[in-house]
């Protein structure tokens, strides 16, 4: 990409917005000789250029093959005291800065549906995220973690229209003092809110009914302040939604070991414990309850208060029938099960920062679970 007398220019964003809205949009940054590489499917794409001070360039295209486009901007011609552009990705040493609205169609429900959509960021089945293939290890919504910084209770209930940016924070150092003088292998994705979504409550709320007395409902509600946020989610059917997983508790066992010097705190003999939760086949009866509430509160200029508590209970009856020939009889087997799983699991933390050089965290943890399951086999 250069310009009209054939100087390459750095740095130009190019922004391939696909014709079918279901497909990602692709981005490209300009390097100090002015290449770029898009790699588009072979559906059509509308691509604008930009660059600051030159005219914004727009054209089609639809490849099938492999191809070498040169582009050439113009100077603007337009006098203007003062040029606000918003790039829909800027990237700053190991920060990079993705503005949702130049990269989304509006039809998203959830921050995952977002993030899907951002170059080179991957959202996994079980909210897992990757960024340039590299695993993201801590989530931070206004700068503040969300639920002990696991990444699938907020790509799963954040509304996306109350996300304005997405930043990815490579090198991450809970303490901010650090950053420049320890290196991290940690990744954290920090969603910045709209102007109007903060010291204001919002969320959603679903319910249904069906036959035979089937239900599920559930409500993600958020508020946010620059002094105070608080974080309520909750969920009850018993037509076998998920609302609490393995991959989830472990997610929370790696956020809460991290404030504790990634060790000090340990629930690895939770395993067998927590097995009782995966999904079973063959059910007859289910009845499921969740709910979480994260909090951070800032106390004044030196002590900041944050800390999370999640209950999950589920009920479910089983049922498994076979039948067996052999020579001389029939055997007619059935086992039926009932499991009672009660998990609780809180944390309370405290960061005291007295000056600029010194910064002390305390914090408490707990975890409480009770499993109880009845067998009953009957053979004829």
């Amino acid at each position: 990409m250069t310009d009209s007398v054939g100087n390459p220019l750095t740095s130009a964003n190019l922004l391939a917005q696909p014709k079918d809205s279901l497909q990602n949009v692709k981005f490209a940054i300009t390097d100090d000789k002015g290449r770029y590489r898009l790699n588009l499917q072979p559906i059509p794409y509308t691509v604008t250029v930009n660059y600051l001070g030159y005219a914004k360039k727009e054209f089609e295209i639809n490849l099938d093959q492999d191809q070498i486009k040169s582009i050439v901007l113009q100077q603007s011609t337009e006098g203007l005291e003062e040029v606000e552009l918003e790039m829909p990705m800027v990237v700053k040493k190991d920060t990079i800065t993705y503005n949702v609205d130049q990269l989304t169609s509006g039809e998203e429900r959830k921050l995952k549906d977002i993030l899907k959509k951002l170059p080179g960021v991957e959202v996994d089945r079980n909210g897992g995220i990757k960024v340039n293939g590299k695993k993201v290890t801590h989530m931070l919504v206004e700068s503040k973690k969300f639920f002990g910084g696991g990444t699938k209770l907020a790509v799963d209930n954040i509304p996306a229209d109350a996300v304005k940016q997405v930043e990815v924070l490579d090198n991450y150092n809970e303490i901010a003092m650090l950053k420049d003088f320890q290196e991290s292998e940690d990744m954290a994705v920090n969603v910045k809110l709209k102007d109007d979504r903060k010291d204001f409550v919002f969320g959603d709320i679903e319910g249904g009914l069906g036959n035979d007395e089937f239900y599920n409902a559930q409500s993600n509600l958020f508020y946010y302040s620059p002094k105070t946020t608080l974080n309520v989610i909750a969920n009850t059917n018993n037509v076998r939604e998920r609302v609490f997983t393995n991959d989830q508790f472990f997610s929370f066992q790696e956020g809460m070991n991290s404030i504790f010097d990634k060790g000090s705190t340990s629930f690895e003999d939770s395993y067998d414990d927590f097995s009782d939760f995966l999904e079973k086949e063959d059910v007859v009866e289910s009845d499921r309850k969740f709910g979480a509430v994260n909090f951070t509160q800032e106390v004044n200029n030196k002590l900041s208060l944050s800390g999370y508590g999640i209950f999950s209970k589920t009920k479910e009856s089983t049922l498994v029938e076979s039948t067996n020939e052999y020579n001389t009889f029939t055997e007619d087997r059935s086992i039926a099960t009932a499991t009672d799983n009660q998990l609780a699991m809180g944390n309370l933390n405290a960061i005291f920062t007295p000056n600029i050089k010194t910064s002390g965290i305390s914090g408490l943890s707990s975890k409480v679970q009770m499993t109880s399951t009845t067998t009953a086999s009957t053979l004829k």
